[in-house]
Order: C-alpha cells, then structure tokens, then sequence
C-alpha cells in the first residue's frame, strides 16, 4: 500500500503546488493591511529621517538591514503606510517558501510531502512573525538568500565560482538579519535524510562556518571605518557549554510547542513531550534506514542530526544576547516540522490507507486555525486595538497643541490578568506595544504630530496645570468594552 506523503505527481500539475502554497499564504496573512504597528516600528517611522538612524543598525552588524530601513521608513513615513513594508515580507516569505518547495522536490522528496513539510511551516510563530512585523521584513529575505546559498554550496560544492557566490549570498543575509543565515543548512539537513552521506554535506559546512568568520571580520571593518562601538548583543558568548544549555533550555524547549503558544499549561507541556518523541522516533529513522543497526554506529549518526539542530541557533547561541524570540528561530521550527512530516510516514499511520490522509488533513487543519489565532487575536487584533485606543484618548487634546501629556505604561501581563490572552510569549505575541518603555512616546508622537508639548511617563505628582493624562492600559480595555 503506498502512502499518501510519497504519491508522485505529474510535472503537468506541478504549478497546482505552487498555486496551494500561494492560496494558503495568503489567506493566513490576509489582515495584515489592516493598519496597525508594533513596538520597534513607531520609533522608525519617527527616526528614520534622522543623520544618525542607521548608526545602531551598524553597530548590531546589520549595516544591510540600516541602509534599507532608512530608505523605506522615511517614504512610508507614516503608519497608514506601514502596510506596504509589511507586503515586502510576504512577498519576501511567499519566494521562500517556494524556494523550500524546490529544494524539496530536487532532493527527490515526493510533491505532497513537500507541500505539507512547507504548508506547515507557513504556520508557525516564527514565521508568523516576520510577516507581521513590519521592522522584520528582511528576515524572510535573508532566509530566502541563506537557502539559495546552501543549496549552491551542496549542488555545487567542487566548484570554486558558487563557491564564491554562496558566501556572497551569505553575506547579504548575514548583513540583513544574523539568525537568517542558519537556513543556510537545510539543504544539507535533507541530504543527509536522503542520503545518510557525512562527505556529501562536510564541505558545505565548511563554506557556512568561512562565511561567518567573512562576516565577522566585515563587521569589524565598518565598525572601524564609521568610528563605532558594537552594542551590547553584538559580544561574543565563550562559554559554549552554557550556550548549549540556553538552547535546549530556550528555544528547543520553546519549538516544541509547536504553534500552541496560547495553550493551557499542561496541553502545552503534553505538545512539548510528543513532539520530542516524534524527533527522536524521526532521527532514529534516519538512522536505522541509512545505517543498519550497529548501536555504536547509530548513536554516532543520531548525534550528527542532533548537530543540525544545534547549528539551526548557531548565531544565538555564540551571541552575549540570550534573549529567545519566535523570529529567531525559524531553522530550528522548520527541522521539527520536517521531522514530524517524516514520522507521519511510519506506523500506525500508515498501517490502514484511512489513517495518513484522515490525521494529515486534521493536523493542517488544526495548525491553520491555530496559526490564524495566534496572527489575528494573538498580535494583529492587540496592536490595532492599542493604536485605537490611544489615538481616540489623545483625539480629545487636539485643539491644544501646547498641553505636555503623561502617559501610564501598561504592565507587560495586563491582557493576562484581564483573561484577554492567555500568556506573554517572548517579546511579540500576547502583549500591547507599549508595554516596551521606549515605544510610548513615539506612538504618542505620531499620534498627535500637532502637540508641541512634552511627552513623559506618569509620576505621582504633576506640577503642571495645562496637560493630559493617559492611561494606555485602560484605553484599550475600554476598546475591548465598546468592540
């Protein structure tokens, strides 16, 4: 009996892939024209025309990522115009995911497997995010140029021009957003799922860790040459041990969620332990397909896909920057669907022709409507409604342009303790912007570009007679109320 994952399909109905990948995406991410920012995004359109904006960009290595920033934030200048920054990461996104598409089928992974390992991707909250946030719009581009530059350096990896041509694309990416860079793997991760081939991948890999050494090496050079200093993030972490333990501690822990960010506890912790079994199940397979049965030699090769694991969060793991975020972490999301895809070719799925195609259309199914929470009631929905609110309390202040208005920052945790979500996850999902004490002002600003007056945080006592006062956090309970 053949399994649906591996059902081959006609080159003629290939563009019919390419058409659902495209159908899918935008559906999932149809809201994001709604006008709406998110945290960063304020200060940029506030800065961006600024001498000295693109300086901090260069400093945390993203020289790339600066240079961009300044040329579209000073023409959407402007947050009914975000939108259009926000259209660059989808259609960014969108390349990617049918260039992972390619690379699947050119690694001779059958049609609808491939669809499903890049369906499900799409609806992740690693890749959520760099669709939604308009300050990461690079990001989708750097993971397409890092994928483009591993596939070269595998497909190619005798010849000394794409030699050359991969650490040139991985430079970009690098330049762009340092953790899109690790995509760069993936190529060489499904050729050691086909092939079980240590030699095949050893000199890509090679290429990757010269590129990052290029990089480093480049970024010292325009630190110098602009009279700079790196930022905090920008140091290096030597103590690999501990870097291994932040990443099963933080992000691994934190992947294995899957898309179930807003789930109670224990489904939380009960999605973390399955998905955990079904790496383990999926690398043993690997293993057992390619190898045999020799334990020395397969605990040897379980290690080695452990390895693309840990590669997946390189650039974080060696960063000063501990922080875990969901846009960091998109290599290391899209290893666990691949791995999942993988087990849903073995038993019991397999064993009835009902099985595979029942539980692969309920767990897609899930995933959207899942994903669809996350992007519109978990993000979209709280960034809107915050703007809205803010900007109906400060419509009353208008007419005075001189009033010096105070505003009350809204505890990080105030959707949870209102039953409105249910966690803060990292820094993007579950939580108003102006829970962040650098975005108040700003959005205060662009909200009311006509004040001249001063913009601070609440005190106890306010001295002045002519100002305003407020308070984010109940501006957008009471949204919530009249919605």
């Amino acid at each position: 009996m053949k399994n649906l994952l591996y059902v081959k399909l006609s080159k003629r109905k290939i563009p019919l892939v390419y058409i659902g990948i495209l159908v899918f995406t935008c559906i999932l991410y149809r809201n994001i024209f709604i006008t709406y920012a998110y945290t960063d995004v304020y200060e940029f359109v506030l800065n961006a025309s600024n001498s000295n904006f693109i300086d901090v960009f260069i400093q945390q290595g993203r020289i790339l990522y600066g240079f961009f920033n300044k040329i579209l934030f000073t023409n959407f200048n402007s947050i009914e115009y975000i939108k259009f920054i926000r259209l660059i990461s989808l259609l960014g996104g969108i390349l990617y995911l049918f260039c992972l598409t390619k690379v699947l089928l050119k690694n001779n992974f059958p049609f609808i497997f491939s669809l499903l390992v890049v369906l499900l991707f799409a609806t992740t909250p690693s890749f959520n995010i760099i669709i939604l946030w308009s300050a990461t719009y690079q990001v989708s581009w750097g993971m397409l140029l890092s994928l483009l530059a591993g596939y070269i350096a595998l497909e190619h990896r005798h010849s000394i021009a794409y030699f050359l041509l991969s650490i040139v694309l991985g430079l970009v990416a690098l330049n762009l957003y340092q953790p899109s860079y690790t995509m760069f793997i993936i190529p060489s991760f499904l050729f050691w799922i086909k092939e079980g081939e240590i030699n095949g991948f050893l000199r890509p890999l090679a290429i990757h860790a010269t590129t990052y050494i290029f990089y480093f090496i480049l970024y010292k050079f325009y630190l110098s040459v602009f009279d700079l200093l790196p930022v905090g993030r920008g140091g290096i972490e030597y103590n690999l041990f501990y870097g291994f333990l932040w990443f099963t501690k933080g992000p691994f822990e934190q992947a294995l969620s899957y898309n179930f960010i807003f789930a109670p506890k224990f489904w939380l912790n009960l999605t973390r332990i399955v998905l955990l079994l079904i790496i383990t199940m999926a690398s043993f397979k690997i293993v057992k397909d390619n190898f045999g049965k020799t334990i020395k030699t397969n605990l040897f090769r379980f290690l080695i896909t452990g390895v693309f694991f840990v590669l997946s969060m390189l650039p974080n793991m060696l960063s000063a920057d501990k922080w875990v975020s969901y846009r960091t972490m998109n290599t290391l999301c899209l290893l666990i669907v691949i791995q999942l895809t993988i087990v849903l070719n073995n038993k019991p799925f397999n064993s009835n022709k009902y099985y595979l195609p029942i539980f692969t259309f309920f767990f897609l199914s899930v995933s959207f409507l899942t994903a669809n929470f996350n992007i519109n009631n978990g993000f979209i929905s709280i960034q809107e409604k915050e703007m809205r609110g803010v900007a109906s309390a400060l419509s009353a202040h208008v007419g005075d342009i001189q009033k010096n208005i105070f505003y009350i920052q809204p505890d990080i945790k105030i959707l949870v303790k209102n039953d409105i979500i249910e966690r803060v996850v990292t820094d993007e999902f579950g939580r108003l912007s102006s829970s962040s004490d650098w975005v108040p002002k700003p959005m205060i600003k662009l909200l009311l570009p006509e004040n001249s007056g001063r913009i601070r945080p609440y005190v106890d006592q306010i001295q002045e007679k002519n100002y305003a006062l407020i308070d984010i956090g109940k501006e957008y309970l009471r949204v919530i109320d009249n919605d």
